[in-house]
């Protein structure tokens, strides 16, 4: 026969864990008919998607069929997001900081045949501007991914076809996006086709193929054009 206390701690437990699994079922539910209305009152973008799901006890993130945009193009005081991504897998994504913080970070990300224009912010001046807190990933990988990225002008600055990247502990803060490319990172290993680069008005590199295996980067038809 149990003891009277062993029943009871069963019983909250099992209260316990009926809670979690009906807030996460709740959390589901808002996420899947609020969300993009939050994001675009809350946020400089706009986001649909086709499917989304979030486990709140592990912080991960499944979501297919994503689209994209800013709310206005125009404003070039904000990062630009412009395109799709079929598949997007985030693990252990710190939902408490996104909420009270307003920091992103996340232990992975997998962006799985994204086509996207990124445009950068115009570069604030450091002498007045407010430092805000950083966009950190541990490790992110992209699959088949079509990139551009250009200029607050609209200039190009790099872009890449069928891309697979793996980057570890990428990071992404204004110091980063003051300079040409608004990252840093540790290591990687990328493959792509098609690679454009123009760092400045005067040279732009070509490349029709790039990978790299273990350590080496094999690059093929290398063009430094005037």
């Amino acid at each position: 026969m149990k003891k009277p206390w062993v029943k009871r701690l069963l019983i909250g437990l099992g209260i316990f864990l009926g809670l979690i699994l009906i807030v996460n079922l709740a959390i589901n539910i808002w996420l899947k008919t609020q969300l993009p209305d939050y994001i675009k009152k809350n946020t400089d973008y706009k986001v649909s998607y086709k499917s989304l799901g979030v486990d709140l006890g592990t912080g991960n993130i499944f979501a297919t069929g994503i689209t994209i945009n800013n709310k206005n193009p125009k404003n070039v005081t904000v990062m630009g997001f412009q395109g799709t991504i079929d598949t997007l897998k985030v693990s252990r994504f710190g939902i408490y900081d996104a909420i009270f913080n307003k920091t992103i970070s996340s232990s992975d990300l997998l962006l799985s045949k994204p086509n996207l224009n990124i445009i950068l912010a115009k570069p604030k001046d450091k002498k007045t501007a407010k430092q805000t807190n950083p966009i950190s990933f541990e490790n992110i990988k992209i699959n088949n991914g079509t990139i551009r990225i250009f200029k607050y002008t609209k200039q190009k600055l790099v872009s890449v076809n069928d891309l697979d990247l793996v980057v570890e502990n990428l990071q992404l803060n204004e110091e980063t996006v003051d300079n040409k490319l608004p990252v840093t990172f540790d290591q990687y290993s990328i493959k792509g086709k098609d690679i454009f680069f123009q760092p400045d008005d005067i040279y732009t590199l070509k490349i029709n193929k790039i990978k790299t295996t273990n350590g080496q980067v094999s690059i093929d038809q290398f063009q430094l054009l005037p």
